[in-house]
């Protein structure tokens, strides 16, 4: 049974693929020149100052026969006069300790470790910003799993350390901005989360979420931000209101979900579709304007 899972995953990923591919064909070629927001994408992205990954982002597999936590590094007072002019090499690697796993960072310059950090979870990932560096490590499909994060200057000192519950991970920078997504699960009945963070303290400038529900896709823009999750609905976050229009909802088991935004000057589009564990699909596009009014729907 579990090729036909597999098979079927394959299958809905191809064919969403095309479906959206299909959709985007729909819309008039002089709205496709709107720009798009720049976001953050984790690992297979960042595109905002974008970290060359040179090990794919991946950490290496449990256990190790040498810890990165024993690799000697720089001390606090040799790395006082050091500030780093560009992002620097930054290797992981996993380790045990004790019953617990952790992914250490070693900061690389000139082939010197000139400091290593260490984090609590399984794979590690790290973004260069122009205000610092922002280490991460996580549990990977596990939507309860905690995320650990440190953000540091570039003189290596630590600006600010947080950790949350749940798979969280950077999406958008805007100004001093710093946008996570913690993308929750109804499967697992994982809150699913969109918060802000002033990068420079990490103070929790924004926060919105939902219990017991999967954030399918966000849109960030100047002045509002887009979402849609796995309850069907499409939200608008604007300053301190909040509002939500109906899209579409399927019952049941449904291993495959996808409800993408797409934000034009006079509208807002969604594009759904539904791969249900019994082989069937459902699939179609409404289309709000920018306040939620809905002009159409499809499907």
């Amino acid at each position: 049974m579990a090729w036909k899972k597999y098979l079927s995953f394959l299958s809905f990923l191809v064919i969403t693929t095309l479906f959206i591919y299909y959709l985007g064909s729909r819309i008039p070629v002089e709205e496709k020149s709107v720009p798009e927001p720049i976001v953050i994408q984790e690992n297979n992205s960042p595109n905002i100052k974008e970290t060359p990954m040179t090990d794919n982002g991946s950490t290496s597999t449990f256990p190790r026969e040498e810890s990165i936590e024993n690799q000697t590094d720089k001390s606090p007072e040799e790395r006082m006069n050091i500030t780093l002019k560009g992002c620097p090499v930054v290797k992981r690697a996993g380790y045990e300790n004790g019953s617990n796993l952790y992914v250490g960072f070693k900061i690389v310059h000139n082939g010197t470790v000139l400091a290593t950090f260490n984090l609590q979870g399984v794979e590690g990932r790290y973004q260069c910003f122009h205000e610092g560096i922002l280490l991460y490590a996580y549990y990977p499909g596990d939507p309860n799993g905690q995320t650990s994060m440190i953000f540091l200057g570039y003189n290596l000192s630590e600006k600010w350390r947080k950790t949350f519950d749940g798979l969280t991970v950077p999406i958008y920078l805007k100004d001093l901005d710093l946008f996570l997504l913690k993308r929750g699960s109804d499967g697992w009945c994982a809150q699913g989360c969109l918060y802000g963070l002033d990068i420079e303290s990490g103070n929790t400038t924004f926060k919105f979420c939902l219990d017991c529900t999967e954030i399918l896709d966000v849109k960030i823009l100047e002045d509002r931000v887009y979402l849609t999750a796995s309850d069907g609905y499409l939200y608008l976050l604007k300053g301190n209101e909040t509002k939500r229009a109906f899209v579409k909802y399927i019952r049941g088991d449904v291993p495959g979900k996808s409800m993408k935004i797409i934000v034009k000057e006079d509208h807002v589009a969604v594009a759904y579709f539904f791969y249900e564990a019994s082989g069937s699909t459902k699939y179609g596009m409404c289309i709000f304007t920018p306040e939620l009014e809905k002009i159409s729907c499809d499907g």
